[in-house]
């Protein structure tokens, strides 16, 4: 059996697995689980565990969750959608002012409405550990859309503190897993 045909078979079986167990077995058909073993874990109770858990709710087809961000001006939580699709965390202009985050420099942004003007920043991104305690993500890169009516929380913020994401649908919960982790 194949790589593509052991991925379909575990998609069909994937609402029976936590989300360490579906990590695993993807470790496995792309070349051995974390822990260097070459089939999947049976217990529940891998060693794999994100890092920051979060829970959060998919509708319409998209993944909805808060998370703290602090800035110059304190600290608020933000409601977000998940957005892997976008490259930047995007912002609107009321929770930059409210952060009182920096202006870094304007940049034009284009998406399916067309373009607008914006600007770069940075802030922080605080989020539950798996204990309970706030993981800190300092100085994130950010754009500031004045026109924007939602905050979307894009793929570069797992580019630049080296994370995976996975969202659970079933558990509604994503987790943050450190690359080190995975691949160690």
């Amino acid at each position: 059996m194949d790589k593509k045909d052991s991925l379909h078979k575990l998609i069909d079986v994937v609402p029976e697995f936590s989300l360490d167990q579906l990590l695993c077995h993807l470790a496995a058909i792309v070349g051995g689980c974390p822990d260097n073993d070459t089939a999947p874990s049976s217990s529940s109770s891998s060693h794999l565990n994100p890092e920051v858990l979060i829970t959060g709710a998919v509708v319409n087809d998209a993944f909805h969750f808060f998370t703290q961000l602090e800035g110059v001006g304190g600290k608020t939580k933000v409601p977000f959608i998940l957005d892997t699709g976008a490259f930047e965390m995007l912002l609107m202009k009321d929770v930059a002012d409210q952060l009182n985050l920096p202006n870094e420099g304007p940049i034009e942004i284009a998406g399916v409405t067309g373009s607008v003007q914006a600007y770069r920043s940075f802030v922080g991104v605080s989020a539950p550990g798996t204990d309970g305690v706030l993981v800190n993500y300092p100085n994130i890169p950010c754009v500031v859309d004045p026109t924007a009516a939602g905050n979307l929380f894009g793929f570069r913020f797992f580019l630049a503190t080296n994370q995976v994401v996975a969202v659970n649908p079933i558990s509604q919960q994503m987790g943050w897993f450190s690359h080190a982790v995975l691949l160690n």
